[in-house]
């Protein structure tokens, strides 16, 4: 089991070493969670492990444990979590209230014998997230597929809201690193997108980048070289994603990117720093 950044780091290990299979590993089952995994990401992992079963799996904190994972006796669905785990229930809630469809998105609601109880000494959030009927909110965005399989979004609270459309930053990830990993030269080795404030859209997406070192410093050394990355990076979402997609909040270059142990993207840092760099552009 490996979180996404763990994941990363193995591939371009296997990559710096020239090993492009490895054989002791086929027939294992490698699980990926606590953050979604690009699927430019996973199709690289595959192609060093061709006959393991690689799959990603769902649970929060509150679920104490899983909620769905990937069937290790199926080829796994690409993009999907997986199905629900025995003894557990799943809603796709619209902000009606009502079920979503089939490829709908809406809040996931879970309910089984693994959720917790409450917060410790948090009433209120308590309350709003789990609910007298043994439901638990769980605050992600997701959607059911035709076969039964669930599908994460993104946390509904990190949704970018651009003119009316929302977007998932977690997909504009997955869509540079895709970009990382067909460039010749792999320019970035990571990606973190978040909003920032835009007088006629509302919101629009700002995303932030670690250059590969000797990339860091020749960008840090010459503003051109640095200019036409950005430019790369935005043309590339702008050929492949829709209009109210693209990043209209321009591309920071970072050291890294702020993570938590488990290696989710801790957004609240990287909004504070496009907040510094929208008054920096003032």
């Amino acid at each position: 089991m490996a979180q996404p950044g763990t994941v990363k780091e193995l591939i371009r290990m296997f990559e710096e070493l020239a090993v492009h299979k490895v054989p002791s590993l086929e027939h294992r089952a490698p699980t990926s969670r606590a953050a979604p995994l690009p699927s430019s990401v996973l199709e690289q992992f595959r192609a060093l492990l061709p006959h393991a079963h690689i799959g990603e799996g769902y649970g929060l904190t509150e679920t104490s444990t899983l909620v769905s994972s990937f069937d290790m006796n199926q080829p796994p669905v690409a993009g999907s979590v997986g199905f629900l785990v025995p003894d557990t229930q799943a809603r796709v809630v619209q902000p009606d209230g009502q079920d979503a469809p089939p490829g709908s998105p809406g809040e996931i609601w879970v309910k089984g014998p693994q959720m917790a109880l409450g917060y410790s000494n948090d009433s209120q959030a308590s309350e709003e997230t789990f609910l007298p009927d043994g439901w638990v909110r769980t605050g992600d965005e997701g959607y059911f597929g035709q076969d039964g399989s669930l599908y994460i979004v993104d946390r509904i609270k990190e949704l970018i809201k651009v003119s009316g459309f929302q977007v998932a930053p977690a997909e504009l990830e997955g869509h540079l690193d895709a970009g990382s990993t067909g460039h010749a030269s792999r320019r970035h080795s990571d990606a973190g997108v978040v909003r920032t404030p835009d007088e006629s859209k509302g919101e629009v997406p700002i995303a932030f980048i670690v250059l590969n070192e000797p990339v860091a410093l020749r960008a840090a050394s010459a503003t051109q070289e640095a200019d036409e990355i950005r430019q790369e990076l935005r043309k590339w979402v702008s050929e492949h994603e829709v209009r109210y997609k693209h990043l209209d909040g321009g591309v920071v270059f970072v050291e890294s990117i702020p993570k938590n142990p488990s290696g989710k993207i801790l957004r609240r840092l990287l909004r504070e720093q496009a907040e510094t760099v929208v008054v920096g552009r003032q």
